[in-house]
């Protein structure tokens, strides 16, 4: 992934490791453009407090970057520190349950037109259950 980050992908974690270790490599699998990554810990004291960076560096290089809290701020806070860190417009959120899969990079930038009062988009969530659904 060569060029300019063209958007920061922002994950809120507390404990949950092997979720996160699967999310992260996940993304790094199916992934093609250059982007920025933050994971937002709520003060892990699973495996995450240890793995997290040197995974996340290890996949991502110089653009991972860990904020560690030193205590639980839950979702919404976490997601909105990582947020405000981030130095692209344009961000990805997910949940370190996800797992990435082939493909999904262009829908989400066609979903971005270039619209100030367009706020964001829902990405269509498959379950294992629904893994024969279109």
């Amino acid at each position: 992934m060569s060029g300019e980050p063209v958007f920061t992908v922002i994950i809120p974690v507390f404990n949950k490791w092997q979720l996160t270790e699967a999310c992260l490599r996940s993304l790094h699998t199916h992934s093609s453009l250059p982007f920025n990554i933050i994971v937002a810990d709520n003060a892990s004291t699973d495996e995450t407090a240890t793995e997290l960076e040197p995974l996340g560096r290890s996949l991502f290089g110089e653009r991972f970057r860990c904020i560690r809290f030193h205590e639980n701020r839950n979702f919404g806070p976490a997601c909105n520190a990582a947020a405000a860190a981030a130095k692209t417009t344009l961000l990805f959120f997910l949940n370190n349950a996800t797992l990435i899969k082939p493909g999904w990079e262009p829908p989400f930038l066609d979903a971005h037109p270039d619209d100030p009062n367009h706020g964001g988009v829902v990405p269509l969530l498959l379950y294992p259950n629904d893994m024969g659904r279109p």
